[in-house]
């Protein structure tokens, strides 16, 4: 089908959908950009920067992107990928003082990201460690722009559907905390989406309608 095979139910594509409209994406673009984890809805790619660049105070000269080896920035791509190589993404909101936020190969090894069999960190480095960098400087300078949704590429693990979101060495200690104390914190995990709706022609419906909204008839 036109879906990606990460939507592979009615029930995400319903979520998809949903939380898309209310930034403003069509139905076909929320599937594109949407990874749902247990009824989570995160943006992935490049929709965060694409929402963020239509904010009113968006300022396109402040934003840029490169790598720093050893502090001082370099051309293109580092030959060597040492643990000093880090990936910068400055961003600017309105008059305001450029932000920069950074993210290091020191910093994938410390959430043990860099030799993770499912991450692709220590394969696509180049692609990796700006997408990390470009997320957390969109979401602190620009987080309106996604009303609350998470952006998948700032978090690595899933703690019964919790998104953790990495901190180098604080990764470890925040899922060893949600696996083992989530009763005694009042951690619940976030329900499925399942217990939502378990009735396939009622979330028809509501695809059907939302996709009424979006391209109605002329």
């Amino acid at each position: 089908g036109i879906c990606p095979s990460s939507m592979d139910s009615s029930k995400k594509v319903l979520v998809a959908i949903a939380r898309g409209l209310s930034i403003g994406l069509d139905p076909f673009q929320s599937m594109e950009s949407f990874y749902v984890v247990n009824g989570i809805a995160t943006l992935y790619g490049t929709a965060p920067l694409s929402l963020a660049r239509q904010h009113p105070q968006w300022v396109e000269e402040g934003f840029d992107e490169w790598f720093e080896v050893g502090g001082k920035r370099v051309p293109g791509h580092p030959k060597d990928w040492t643990d000093d190589v880090t990936a910068v993404c400055q961003t600017q909101r309105g008059k305001a003082e450029a932000k920069q936020r950074r993210f290091s190969v020191a910093d994938a090894k410390k959430a043990s990201l860099w030799s993770h069999p499912k991450k692709l960190y220590g394969v696509y480095p180049f692609r990796m460690l700006p997408a990390r960098a470009r997320g957390y400087a969109i979401q602190d300078n620009f987080g309106d722009s996604l009303k609350g949704i998470q952006i998948r590429e700032t978090f690595d693990e899933e703690v019964d559907g919790r998104p953790v979101e990495s901190n180098g060495d604080q990764l470890r200690g925040e899922v060893e905390k949600r696996k083992g104390k989530q009763h005694n914190a009042g951690l619940h995990p976030i329900q499925p989406i399942e217990q939502v709706s378990n009735s396939p022609d009622r979330n028809a419906g509501i695809i059907q309608n939302a996709m009424k909204q979006s391209f109605p008839d002329p």
